[in-house]
């Protein structure tokens, strides 16, 4: 029985064009009329859960690869820091990388507006800068020629950076080297192998979809995950109903375990199957103990 599902959104939950629709929506409807909560599980920073075309649904975000945590009204209920000494032996390294330094309230970068967006075009592969397109950081967001002493003021939750073939060619394996010399102070957990997630080990999709699972009074299996590549296998491994579209990376498939591989997400796959859970499993209610109860539970006194 199900009361929550987390999805991942590109390759997972949306289609070909990378944004909701009213397909989406309505999967996502279907779920909290039900009685449960649906979560977005992204890399991507939400400062709200408005956001991305959700407005019309009541979602919980785990954002920045886990790092922070939305609830229904876009408050921040749990994050994760990086360690400050750890962000700040990273940026003295490697003075050359333009990270975008996230904490709770902006994302803080050395260099200014106009180099940042140069690089935005130049470093992130096409099919990544269409996955974004309508999800750009919005006016605000971005703190610009931020000195490193600057940026060490604030709790700093995720690193990112693009590096690819016009970069130092050497620049992308000295700095995986770098971050795999400290793993007990961070992970790298990318969408795509030119980019770099650096989060608190502790922050993964996995750990967080089950801090909220916890606030939610659910046990981990119930819930659902669905996910696509490689920041997504830790969470398929860890909940036993998960979930992977037909055209996942083949570690993520494997990851969910056999008959677990839905239909391409181009057709909707996972809000198809969200939907036809709920539609199987009908609508959850809170028993007067405060946990959740399957309505045909307190009817007919069995189980699903």
């Amino acid at each position: 029985m199900i009361g929550l599902f987390a999805s991942d959104l590109d390759g997972t939950l949306y289609g070909a064009f990378h944004k909701t629709n009213p397909i989406v929506l309505s999967a996502i409807r279907a779920a909290c009329d039900s009685g449960r909560h649906f979560a977005v599980a992204t890399g991507r920073t939400m400062r709200s859960c408005d956001e991305m075309g959700f407005a019309p649904v009541p979602i919980e975000a785990v954002c920045a690869n886990g790092a922070i945590i939305l609830d229904r009204q876009g408050r921040v209920i749990h994050h994760v820091p990086i360690d400050r000494e750890a962000v700040g032996r990273i940026l003295s390294a490697f003075p050359e990388v333009p990270f975008d330094c996230i904490s709770l309230d902006h994302t803080y970068v050395r260099i200014g507006r106009q180099e940042w967006e140069d690089n935005f075009h130049r470093r992130l592969p096409l099919f990544a800068r269409i996955s974004m397109r309508g999800m750009q950081m919005s006016a605000g967001e971005c703190v610009f020629e931020q000195t490193d002493e600057q940026i060490l003021r604030h709790d700093i939750v995720k690193l990112n950076c693009h590096l690819n073939d016009a970069d130092d060619p050497t620049l992308s394996a000295r700095l995986a080297s770098f971050l795999d010399a400290m793993p007990d102070q961070v992970i790298n957990a990318p969408f795509a192998s030119s980019m770099f997630e650096i989060t608190n080990p502790e922050a993964t999709k996995a750990n967080a979809v089950a801090w909220l699972a916890g606030e939610l009074g659910l046990s981990e299996d119930e819930v659902a995950v669905y996910g696509d590549g490689g920041n997504d296998i830790a969470m398929l491994c860890r909940f036993p109903n998960a979930c992977a579209p037909r055209g996942a990376q083949d570690a993520a498939k494997a990851a969910t375990g056999p008959g677990h591989v839905l239909g391409s997400n181009v057709l909707y796959a996972v809000p198809r199957h969200v939907r036809e859970t709920v539609r199987r499993e009908g609508p959850f209610v809170r028993g007067q103990d405060g946990n959740w109860v399957h309505e045909a539970k307190s009817t007919t006194g069995h189980g699903s």
